[in-house]
């Protein structure tokens, strides 16, 4: 009987998921965590508001915020992959066995975006002061390798 190497190998895999849309608090640096503060006694609620959208934009503007800093959905990965089972007839009646496996994974995620007034969401300084005071879009980058690998001897004692 007569044994054939057998090698398989998967193709290249890459896929990426997720999207990216616009932060829609109402304020970015003044307010309260990107809400409405309340309104002082004696103002218009309306008018306030409208004051303080105008106030936040023009300093918005100023420091050059993004507002497209929202990353949504799943992570994005990019990954390969490589796979080889076989054998080889050794003696009468052996085989040499084996199967191996590579696996290589680049991602990005994204956590929630911190917001500049948003006190409880960021590293505070000794003074006080925001750490970022322009707030900050927390990314996580990984690199993974996988390798397996299996081999041995089989026999037929007949």
């Amino acid at each position: 009987m007569k044994k054939i190497l057998l090698i398989l190998l998967f193709p290249l895999v890459i896929w990426k998921t997720g999207f990216a849309g616009n932060d829609n608090i109402p304020l970015v640096y003044y307010g309260s965590a990107g809400a409405f503060p309340a309104t002082p006694q004696g103002e218009n609620t309306l008018d306030f508001r409208r004051w303080l959208l105008d106030l936040d934009q023009q300093f918005t503007n100023q420091r050059q915020y993004n507002k497209h800093n929202i990353v949504a959905g799943n992570s994005a990965s990019e990954n390969t992959g490589f796979f080889s089972n076989g054998g080889i007839p050794v003696w009468k009646k052996s085989e040499l066995y084996w199967s191996a496996g590579y696996g290589h994974r680049n991602g990005d995620a994204s956590g929630f975006s911190r917001n500049p007034n948003s006190f409880a969401q960021q590293p505070v300084r000794a003074s006080g002061a925001l750490y970022y005071p322009d707030g900050f879009l927390p990314e996580i980058h990984t690199k993974i390798d996988d390798r397996s690998f299996i081999g041995g001897l089989r026999t037929n004692c007949h």
